[in-house]
């Protein structure tokens, strides 16, 4: 009724490359009147935005070497299309499907057509997309390998009666696929720490210079141990690219490990640092990412796709696709559930059901993260958790975590005013965003890839936080919305690109299972990186990070803290922090470190008073910064009195 559309070529393409591509619309039943729209939308990932050809207003040197220029023909005589760069109307950015909601959001960059006269039945309009004619090199196919589709939307008569945002989808071919480039890297990875002895899996990722995992990858690779000597292995097997040396074993003796792996291109790489223990008892370290987005709101792939690149490509332990809950409908959330169960492997990946709460009047934005995988959602719009307040009591009885997330953004930042002990254990520090900490960080937050600042939000930083007696562990994500939990696609993964890439969250626990990571989140035994795999320990007086120590179960007035790191590059500086304020600092040559440091200060000084703490408490924990700036930062540790 409303038409059919494809797209030429259809063939497959290369990331970074311009090509031109013709779409053509062939008008249906319904026609399309003069006073209608057609809406078209352009894959993100890096593609080219439209822009128009000659520009509404040219410059004095009109550049023809920009990409993306859109022209528009039509069959019918007399009749010319209209293209726009204005927003279609009715165009909202949340609430597609969900009561309340508000709006839809448009699956890439849109481009507005108008006609100036009536169309009917089997009239053409042909859509070019890198137009080449004004000498521009085409459009730029992107920067992420994936499978991207085009779209087409009508409003026939401009009644604004359809689906999404008024309009209609039109049916058709317009998905292309976008191939990554040929292997420049290497990702080793092994299990952070192992048993001496122990036979492990490690895993050699092939990716291209856009971070793409190279799906074709077929060369010979071999694994070297600490002495440089070829490892043995049971198996080794390829997926998607991917190389698995199966129960691999790792020679050499208890302690920090790193070990390599080369092709027979001569690419070769060293994996991330592995603690090598005589102790079969000893937590493991498991790696996950629990701030993703995927095409179920305003990302990109599917959920299979995204947890599939989790287990396969970035090699993490667990993940969370944490949809905007203004977007996510009953379907939705039963596809999150089901996938979640689906694919649900213990020893092997462990999904966990999440969802963004998007409040941004009181509380500021979270990440909701549950154990169980049959639990509700409950959404901003929703009678009674439109506050943070009400979303907690609403959590009663759940097993729920509620992390805020980019403290320091202007609108999404935290307002640590509105607390929960019971639910909110975590923050997130460090995400695609930037960094959380405090004001004037590294890696501050920021807007997009040119690293626009925005005027914090105040009082939203972590430390801000913590000041107020919150006792909140500390994690990082990625927030990316590529669909790619724990290795974010830098280079254009989304309109919005960053300047940064996504974080990691480190959870000591004893086995990888959903009741043994959670217990670890839960606990505070878990610490923020910035991407980087870097093992970090940190223990006060005997008790680990997390720890709520009351003043008497100290012996004595001084404080020991040990802290042992291993880096996945050269250490510059570890810093104890006490109180918001560094206290001690270390600095040195080499990748692996371990510091104590005594301090003796009078303890009762120390003490602080705040909102949130039932008596006064003083806390530490430690920033880790590496020689190439990635950088971990542990839970802190509690003493209260």
């Amino acid at each position: 009724m409303y038409g059919t559309a494809m797209i030429h070529p259809a063939d497959a393409v290369r990331v970074a490359r311009c090509y031109q591509w013709t779409i053509v619309y062939t008008v249906g039943e319904a026609g399309l009147a003069r006073k209608g729209r057609l809406v078209l939308t352009i894959p993100m990932g890096g593609f080219s935005s439209p822009k128009l050809f000659p520009p509404d207003e040219p410059p004095v040197r009109p550049d023809n070497s920009l990409t993306g220029y859109v022209t528009a023909e039509v069959s019918r005589k007399g009749v010319e299309a209209v293209l726009s760069l204005e927003n279609p109307p009715h165009s909202q950015t949340y609430g597609l499907g969900v009561p309340g909601g508000g709006g839809y959001i448009w699956p890439g960059f849109t481009l507005l057509l108008r006609v100036t006269g009536d169309l009917q039945k089997d009239d053409v309009i042909t859509i070019t997309y890198g137009d080449r004619a004004s000498g521009s090199a085409g459009a730029v196919s992107g920067t992420y390998a994936h499978r991207a589709e085009f779209g087409i939307f009508i409003d026939p008569d401009g009644s604004l009666s359809g689906l999404c945002a008024g309009y209609y989808k039109v049916e058709g071919p317009l998905e292309i696929e976008v191939l990554n480039d040929p292997t420049r890297k290497l990702i080793v990875v092994a299990p952070s720490v192992m048993g001496e002895g122990e036979a492990v899996d490690v895993r050699v990722v092939p990716r291209d210079q856009f971070d793409n995992l190279d799906a074709f990858y077929h060369v010979g690779v071999k694994l070297m141990g600490p002495d440089g000597a070829e490892q043995p292995y049971k198996d080794l097997t390829r997926t998607t690219g991917v190389v698995t040396f199966g129960s691999a074993e790792i020679s050499g003796r208890t302690g920090p490990a790193f070990i390599q792996a080369e092709d027979e291109r001569g690419l070769s790489a060293r994996s991330n640092p592995i603690i090598v223990t005589a102790n079969p008892a000893a937590p493991r370290i498991f790696w996950g990412d629990v701030h993703v987005h995927t095409e179920l709101c305003d990302g990109l792939g599917t959920l299979a796709e995204a947890y599939e690149y989790a287990r396969d490509a970035a090699c993490i332990d667990f993940a969370a696709v944490a949809t905007h809950d203004t977007l996510c409908d009953a379907r939705d959330w039963a596809e999150m559930q089901e996938a979640a169960e689906r694919f649900h492997e213990p020893g092997r990946f462990l999904p966990f059901l999440a969802y963004e709460y998007g409040e941004r009047k009181v509380g500021g934005d979270k990440t909701v993260l549950y154990k169980n995988t049959d639990e509700e959602i409950f959404r901003t719009m929703d009678e009674g958790s439109r506050t943070p307040d009400g979303l907690w009591r609403k959590l009663r009885g759940k097993e729920a975590i509620t992390m805020p997330h980019s403290g320091a953004h202007r609108t999404m930042g935290t307002n640590w005013e509105h607390h929960d002990p019971e639910f909110q254990r975590l923050v997130e520090i460090y995400s695609e965003w930037g960094n959380s900490e405090y004001n004037g960080n590294p890696r501050p937050v920021t807007w997009n890839c040119q690293v626009e600042r925005r005027p914090a939000r105040p009082g939203g930083t972590v430390q801000e936080g913590l000041a107020t007696g919150a006792r909140v562990g500390i994690m990082a994500s990625s927030d990316n919305h590529s669909g790619q939990p724990g290795h974010s696609n830098l280079m254009g993964s989304f309109a919005r690109r960053r300047a940064y890439r996504g974080g990691l969250v480190a959870v000591y626990a004893e086995e990888l299972t959903r009741d043994a990571v959670w217990d670890g989140l839960w606990n505070r035994r878990c610490y923020g990186t910035t991407g980087a795999r870097i093992i970090l320990y940190f223990i006060l007086n005997g008790y680990p990070m997390g720890s709520d120590i009351p003043l008497g179960s100290l012996e004595g007035s001084t404080r020991k803290i040990e802290i042992s790191v291993a880096g996945s590059d050269g250490i510059q500086r570890i810093d104890v922090i006490r109180n918001n304020e560094e206290v001690f600092s270390h600095t040195g040559d080499g990748d692996v470190h371990r510091v104590e440091f005594e301090d003796s200060d009078p303890i009762e000084p120390l003490f602080l008073t705040g909102i949130h703490s039932p008596g006064p408490f003083l806390f530490y924990y430690v920033r880790v910064t590496q020689v190439d700036g990635e950088m971990a930062w542990s839970s802190p540790i509690w003493i209260s009195k």
